[in-house]
């Protein structure tokens, strides 16, 4: 097990709030504690920053993780507890921005105020339901080769984006049914042959192609077996196949006040440069350019000499991916 990154026994501005609480993931579960320390982000301060340290746990990826905190964002200030709010509310930040890099390996981008505000604002906003997530009316899934389906009409179901997703999560029904009309070599062979997704947010009509939404997975088999049971053409009794391509689907427990939910995470943050406003409770979803730039609409994206834009799946390791509360398949 790697050192620990923080140890607030050697920190002068430490202090603890004494409340500890038990949280369980998809991944496993963790005991944290309330405390308060000073936070520098640049030339932003925030003196006393509401945290909650990890005491103990059993969620194999954080033996290995690259990162060493998780920071919420959310739309609201976070805590009921007094004291307590998110770390963009305590260094005042009222606007902020997530794109990643389409490349594998590449860097991503979290940027605090407004980026390119007059391209952003082009697009039409789209409103935040409840208090708790960056969530919005989900309508209109389909895909783009006239498969017979069409999920969320009439705006019925929600969408939250979440940075803290590695796949795209849905419903039991709807993943499989849109996996009946995705046929995916394991070769990744045919991803130029395969439809778009398309999908309407609070109105608004955006698609991710084939290589957004495919993945080619590797890892070591026994950590890959976590996550190995909940994409779609994996499941109960099917052996790993590392170095294969699948879609970057999960099943997902997610319910929400305003019907079924679906979770955009990575895959989605990939491709539209996502603006987050805390004050208008607003998300707006910019197409990213090659290098996390917000593009104008309609615009086209400018694709590598010899290369679709549908050519290449991202790698990803199964040991790394994040994933919230979900349901293996077969089960």
């Amino acid at each position: 097990m790697p050192e620990t990154p923080y140890d607030h026994q050697k920190s002068s501005t430490y202090s603890m709030s004494g409340i500890i609480h038990g949280l369980t993931y998809g991944a496993g579960s963790c005991e944290i504690v309330r405390g308060f320390e000073k936070v520098t982000v640049g030339p932003m301060q925030a003196l006393r920053q509401e945290f909650w340290e990890v005491m103990e746990h059993s969620i194999p990826i954080w033996d290995s993780a690259a990162y060493e905190a998780v920071i919420g964002l959310g739309p609201t200030n976070g805590t009921d507890y007094p004291g307590g709010g998110t770390l963009s509310m305590s260094l005042g930040v009222e606007v902020f921005s997530i794109c990643l890099q389409r490349a594998n390996a590449s860097d991503g981008f979290l940027t605090f105020g407004e980026m390119n505000s007059g391209i952003v604002n082009a697009y039409p906003p789209a409103k935040v339901l409840g208090h708790h997530y960056w969530e919005t009316r989900l309508g209109r899934i389909t895909l783009s080769n006239g498969a017979p389906i069409n999920l969320c009409p009439d705006s019925a179901c929600a969408a939250t984006i979440d940075s803290g997703h590695s796949l795209i999560e849905g419903p039991m029904d709807h993943i499989m049914a849109l996996s009946d009309h995705i046929q995916i070599k394991e070769d990744c062979s045919n991803l130029h042959e395969l439809p778009t997704l398309r999908f309407e947010l609070d109105g608004q009509l955006l698609e991710l192609p084939p290589n957004a939404y495919v993945v080619r997975v590797g890892g070591e088999p026994k950590v890959a077996e976590r996550v190995w049971p909940i994409l779609p053409t994996g499941g109960a009794g099917k052996p790993f196949k590392p170095n294969t391509c699948h879609a970057a689907f999960m099943i997902g427990r997610a319910t929400s006040d305003f019907g079924p939910t679906w979770v955009f995470g990575m895959p989605f943050l990939r491709y539209f440069h996502t603006t987050f406003n805390r004050v208008e409770r607003t998300m707006r979803f910019a197409r990213a350019g090659q290098n996390c730039e917000p593009l104008l609409p309609g615009k086209q994206l400018a694709l590598t000499t010899g290369h679709s834009e549908a050519s290449a799946p991202l790698d990803i390791d199964l040991g790394a991916v994040i994933t919230g509360s979900s349901t293996p398949f077969g089960k």
